[in-house]
């Protein structure tokens, strides 16, 4: 029983309170984003409204299962699989800082993810372990 709470507390943090630690680190770098987009041209929204904050959430759940089913290697997938969707976005001098957004937060979220992860596993191990 205890085991099962502390991976979904686990979970929980590594989704949820990862986007709030990530969303808070990037406050500076969102507010520049917006000025720029404000700057340009065209004013139209691309994408979705919360659609980053939803990726987020389920890349860092992703990672938490692959740690903690021991498929890290998933996460190097996860790694490949996100770089090549952005790929286009990073290559487009127009997108620059749209493009270096999207690498910090990603870098940021991933590295949340495998660090509470790792962490949520060993609370397991050394609770596990205690008599």
């Amino acid at each position: 029983m205890t085991a099962a709470l502390i991976w979904i507390v686990g979970a929980m943090a590594t989704a949820f309170l990862g986007g709030w630690v990530v969303n808070l680190y990037l406050a500076t770098y969102t507010a520049k984003l917006k000025d720029a987009h404000e700057q340009a041209a065209s004013s139209a929204e691309r994408g979705f409204p919360d659609g980053g904050k939803l990726i987020g959430q389920l890349e860092r759940f992703l990672i938490f299962l692959f740690v903690m089913t021991g498929q890290i290697e998933g996460v190097g997938f996860l790694v490949a699989a996100k770089s090549v969707f952005r790929f286009g976005e990073l290559n487009d001098h127009k997108n620059r800082l749209e493009a270096e957004y999207i690498t910090i937060g990603t870098l940021m979220s991933f590295s949340w993810g495998f660090g509470a992860s790792l962490l949520t596993k060993y609370i397991i191990e050394a609770v596990a372990k205690t008599p």
